[in-house]
């Protein structure tokens, strides 16, 4: 995905990833820091203090050995909690984008964390991939 991004649009300043099981992040991470080391990684999730659900991020018993090579490789630069955020903001800022509706949890947190830190870096460009959908969060 990293590689298919950057040959089509180029390099970005930020990149947006939710930790999930770490592989994405530790995938896609890995290739834009190799083609582009200044970029910013940013790892966002629920604190675990948090009594949220959170589908593919923890286990008991298992340990998710690419979230550990990504920080052993530093490949990631901040990590961001969602536990404060609101996803109803993502809605107000978003109105004028009726597919937001359709997206899941986390891909939602991503635009939102984007937004917030676009507001000090108005003029950087920014990565992130929306790929799950809000029917993986409610059983109907």
């Amino acid at each position: 995905v990293a590689y298919e991004f950057i040959e089509k649009y180029g390099m970005v300043d930020n990149v947006l990833l939710g930790l999930g099981n770490g592989s994405s992040t530790y995938g896609i991470a890995k290739v834009f820091k190799k083609q582009h080391p200044t970029c910013k990684v940013y790892s966002y999730y629920p604190s675990f203090a948090s009594n949220k659900i959170v589908y593919g991020l923890y286990a008991d018993g298992l340990t998710f050995k690419h979230i550990n090579l990504a920080q052993k490789e530093s490949l990631v630069d901040n990590d961001l909690f969602t536990d404060n955020l609101l996803l109803e903001n993502v809605y107000d800022i978003f109105k004028e984008t009726p597919i937001i509706k359709e997206w899941g949890h986390s891909s939602l947190y991503a635009l939102l964390l984007a937004a917030r830190i676009a507001e000090e870096k108005y003029d950087e460009s920014f990565f992130s991939i929306a790929y799950d959908k809000i029917e993986r969060y409610y059983n109907e």
